[in-house]
């Protein structure tokens, strides 16, 4: 009974997930421009398609060249961590001010919009001053770069462009599609999964409990149990944070790493599932949706699969990749638990 009145709750608040316009996708492609190789941006990241960022979201399993079509799905991936952030700083926003603020945060990330005079304006509703601030966001390594100069125009300008009739009705189209496929999804939802004791505990062993804010080691800003600022975002919490509050972050973070590891393989399983949400919070859910591992898994090959833990045990500390003690002892006991 609780979880389905937990289902209906998350059932609003699925139906007014946002994501961005079709205006908002083709400035975003424009801007970044297509490319099939790795390439380094203008302040040296690793990247490839349409600004996928290696430091950030990771290139292990992306074989260059790529196609459009695959730059296309990496960039949608991408982008579900930015629209959410805009969302929930800004839900009131329509559609094209919403396209902007993605854009804007995709390229500068969820941190610099939280942080930002922008967002303050646009919370009090000051959409001219708002759109004004786009223009001070063109400076990279320090310089002022024209093709950040062009993007943020088009940003403001996107920002500013008021929403036709028809838009307004494909919204209204769109929202009771939306409406119709939460509702026949709610009583999947009601079956949702929760990793077990076990489970939790190997991850809070891992990541350790941080109160204030800290560098994890391979340059991301990361406070609690691992909560990573750069790709969950950390408006609203006030460090030094407390164990509970930590704990409460943490569960809220599990809930799409539960979800994705419940849609590729929902037989396995509770130990199993424990350490492939462990391994997936570690890695993301792109990497273990082309992992060796998950492919061993649905051909319910058990055993192959829990030697594949070992195969992620890099990371990139100062540009380079090199196997982590850290990461060596946790795909060990995340494998000592899959085999449990």
């Amino acid at each position: 009974m609780f979880k389905t009145i937990s289902v209906l709750l998350l059932a609003v608040a699925l139906v007014n997930a946002r994501n961005i316009n079709q205006a908002g996708l083709d400035l975003i492609k424009v801007s970044e421009g297509f490319r099939a190789n790795f390439y380094g941006d203008p302040v040296g990241i690793r990247t490839i398609g349409y600004g996928h960022n290696c430091k950030a979201k990771g290139c292990d399993t992306i074989h260059a060249p790529i196609t459009q079509a695959q730059g296309e799905a990496l960039l949608h991936q991408d982008l579900v961590g930015f629209q959410n952030c805009v969302e929930k700083a800004v839900p009131f926003v329509n559609d094209n001010q919403f396209a902007a603020l993605v854009s804007f945060s995709f390229n500068l990330g969820c941190g610099a919009l939280e942080g930002s005079t922008l967002l303050k304006d646009v919370k009090a509703k000051n959409y001219s001053a708002a759109a004004n601030e786009f223009g001070k966001w063109v400076h990279a390594g320090g310089k002022v770069l024209p093709g950040l100069v062009k993007r943020r125009a088009a940003e403001k300008a996107l920002f500013l462009k008021i929403l036709s009739s028809d838009s307004v009705i494909q919204l209204c189209i769109s929202t009771m599609h939306k409406i119709i496929s939460v509702l026949l999804l709610a009583v999947a939802f009601v079956n949702a999964r929760d990793i077990n004791q076990a489970g939790l505990d190997l991850i809070k062993g891992f990541e350790h409990f941080e109160p204030n804010f800290y560098n994890d080691g391979v340059d991301k800003i990361t406070i609690g149990y691992g909560h990573n600022c750069e790709a969950l975002g950390c408006s609203g919490i006030e460090a030094p944070i407390s164990k509970a509050t930590a704990e409460d972050i943490l569960q809220k973070d599990l809930v799409q790493f539960k979800n994705c590891v419940q849609k590729a393989v929902p037989f396995v399983n509770d130990n199993q599932f424990a350490a492939l949400v462990s391994l997936t919070f570690n890695i993301g859910c792109a990497n273990f949706g082309e992992s060796t591992l998950l492919k061993d898994l649905k051909a319910k090959n058990y055993s192959a699969a829990a030697n594949e833990f070992a195969s992620w045990r890099m990371g990139t500390v100062k540009g380079k990749k090199q196997v982590l003690n850290g990461l060596v002892t946790r795909r060990a006991a995340e494998k000592a638990l899959f085999l449990k």
